[in-house]
Formats: structure tokens, sequence, C-alpha cells
């Protein structure tokens, strides 16, 4: 059976404050135990996650608190491991 979700999505958004997004980004998937890298630029966002789903749920309800972020057409596949071994925020 599988047990972590993971999801793939980004955003051509103008980020001009993404260096002010790094840690609450960081802190939230540390929150949802979200594994991952998150990548973000003045031009968008884009991120691979994997985790349990209440933690995805949990992650994609902080992300569509930003109007910015709201609605991302994701990619979802289910894996029986987790995908990364760390999380990663990072500015580009």
């Amino acid at each position: 059976m599988d047990s972590f979700v993971n999801i793939a999505g980004y955003r051509f958004v103008d980020l001009p404050d993404r260096d002010e997004l790094r840690e609450p980004f960081r802190e939230a998937c540390e929150a949802n135990r979200l594994l991952g890298t998150i990548l973000l630029s003045t031009e968008g966002i884009n991120f691979f996650l994997c985790g349990d789903q209440p933690g995805i749920d949990g992650f994609l309800e902080y992300l569509e608190r930003d109007d910015r972020f709201v609605d991302i057409p994701l990619k979802i596949s289910h894996s029986e491991k987790l995908a990364f071994r760390r999380m990663n925020v990072r500015l580009k």
C-alpha cells in the first residue's frame, strides 16, 4: 500500500518578496512533516514535496492563503517510501 503522497507544481508569478517567503515556507513544510524542494525566484515558485496526506493537505491550505498561489495545477503520485531525504527552500 502506498503511504506517501508526492506533489509537484509551479506557477509563474511576480515574487518581489521571495526572500521573505523562504523561512515561512520552510516552517510550513516542517510543521506538516514534508520533505522535498521549493524553489523561489522573482519569476515564480516551483516545488516537489513528499509526505502523508494530512501533511500535504496542510501545506496546500497554507500555500493558498496567498492569492498568488491559489489553484496551482499539481502533479500527484504515491509511493511506499519517502521520495526525498531533506527539506530545502532555495532562492534563485
